[in-house]
């Protein structure tokens, strides 16, 4: 059967009456999120009133995941009906959040992106190679998604703070609120069997002995997880887990993968393939890609494999 192709406007608006026809009446609100802004789904009538919450859903997101696997539109319905029932996901007022800076310095924490990432352009960030760390204040957080807003250089005279400080902040604070994970790809795949509904133990440990000793580094939470690589003291022990020397395929925003040195030798090899990665659609999320090609951390330095 021929995939049939929906605009995301269309798709809103079918959702839209097919949740009216359920009796619920709902609305789409746009919301500030770093250079642009994001577009929210909440009931009518309960949009942000003198700072209050509401109930919301980011239609973004939402539609990039009816456009990857497909579900049924009335699966999606359902899903946000209950989800509005049993008062899960809030859209929080923003505004209060970067007010001053003794209300910010202790939800400061980083992500890391590629430097020409059009979302992150006039923003704190520290450079690592042609990668950027970028400040970021916590606002709030689902089970696999944060809700933040990037600091921007303009709020540094408001806060009388330098980037320096903000960036050292954002360091000191980002393992409290997102401790990393590092997990070999044995215990990731274990884990997925469990979450995914498989799990034959012999059949996880044949699977194992094929893969490269490879190993994950990201946070607990998930999203914006990669940035765990540059945690103090993280790259250290993975060189005291694999060696001194050793290969890193930035996976995405959300995680990098780490092998032995001897894959640098096929290091052209696994770029091409993280370019062809990062150009499928159904891979991964343009605004998830972090670069096109690997780095080698060696002699404690972390730097591009070009």
């Amino acid at each position: 059967m021929a995939n049939i192709y929906i605009t995301q406007e269309l798709f809103e608006n079918i959702i839209l009456s097919m949740l009216e026809d359920m009796g619920c009446k709902t609305e789409i609100i746009e919301v500030p999120d770093n250079s642009e802004s994001t577009r929210l789904l909440v009931k009518k009538g309960e949009k942000n009133v003198g700072g209050k919450t509401v109930m919301a859903i980011e239609l973004d997101s939402l539609y990039e995941g009816f456009m990857k696997y497909h579900p049924l539109l009335q699966e999606i319905v359902n899903f946000i009906h209950n989800t509005f029932e049993e008062n899960k996901i809030v859209a929080p007022e923003y505004k209060h959040w970067t007010e001053s800076w003794d209300e910010v310095k202790d939800r400061l924490y980083f992500s890391v992106h590629n430097r020409n990432d059009p979302s992150i352009q006039g923003a704190v960030w520290k450079e690592v190679d042609d990668l950027v760390l970028v400040a970021r204040v916590y606002v709030e957080s689902s089970s696999s998604e944060i809700l933040s807003l990037i600091v921007k250089k303009d709020l540094l005279e408001k806060w009388n703070v330098s980037e320096e400080e903000v960036i050292q902040t954002a360091k000191k604070n980002a393992p409290k609120l997102f401790p990393v994970k590092i997990n070999s790809a044995d215990g990731f795949m274990k884990e997925a069997a469990r979450n995914f509904g498989g799990g034959n133990p012999k059949e996880i440990s044949e699977l194992s002995a094929d893969c490269p000793p490879m190993i994950i580094v990201t946070t607990e939470k998930g999203a914006h997880g990669a940035a765990a690589l540059f945690y103090d003291h993280v790259l250290e022990t993975l060189s005291e887990m694999i060696g001194d020397t050793f290969f890193i395929i930035p996976s995405s925003i959300n995680e990098f993968f780490i092998l032995p040195k001897e894959y640098i030798s096929f290091a052209d090899d696994i770029s091409r393939i993280i370019e062809e990665t990062n150009h499928d659609l159904n891979a991964i999320s343009a605004k998830e890609v972090l670069s096109n090609h690997g780095y080698i951390f060696r002699d404690g330095k972390f730097s591009s494999c070009v």
